[in-house]
């Protein structure tokens, strides 16, 4: 990947092209020497190191001390994190999902005991046959308020529990 200081902004090409407006008659110029490139102000594009679940890529920036372009790095808002975190929760697992996150988390004899003193049929219905867990069903916000779970709680839940295969 390369760049070239002579454009504003800044662009990053995958390969250089055949031809360049400051040498009209340079044929190939792709294939011309390096030093030819080097003093039209081309220069390599290396990626800088971030944190994905943290950080993204800003604008594409030159680097005078390492003669090189890179990327900007931009620490991510709140409200960025929140927002990438709630497009990870799914809107349904299946109920081995669930049951297997209840296992997990030591809880499940106890909801289970829960539903089954119920007097709630369509719960016990719900939890017995259900084909899928829906994030936002009345049954499970139901289930998760009787386990004391809130709103992040289940979204964690969700998000776990869509993990296992």
């Amino acid at each position: 990947m390369k760049s070239n200081l002579t454009e504003s902004p800044f662009r990053q090409y995958s390969k250089l092209p055949k031809s360049w407006p400051a040498r009209p008659r340079l044929i190939n110029y792709d294939k011309a020497d390096p030093a030819i490139h080097y003093e039209d102000g081309w220069r390599a594009v290396v990626f800088p190191d971030y944190d994905v679940a943290l950080q993204r890529l800003g604008e594409l920036i030159f680097d005078e001390e390492n003669d090189h372009f890179t990327y900007a790095v931009i620490d991510k808002s709140a409200e960025e994190l929140e927002a990438e975190r709630k497009a990870m929760i799914p809107a349904s697992i299946t109920p081995s999902q669930g049951r297997i996150m209840l296992i997990r988390m030591n809880i499940f004899d106890s909801i289970n005991q829960i539903i089954e003193n119920s007097n709630d049929v369509e719960l016990k219905t719900y939890w017995e046959y259900s084909l899928s867990w829906d994030r936002y069903s009345q049954y499970v916000l139901t289930m998760a308020n009787l386990i004391g779970m809130n709103d992040d709680d289940l979204d964690s839940f969700f998000i776990d529990a869509s993990q296992i295969i």
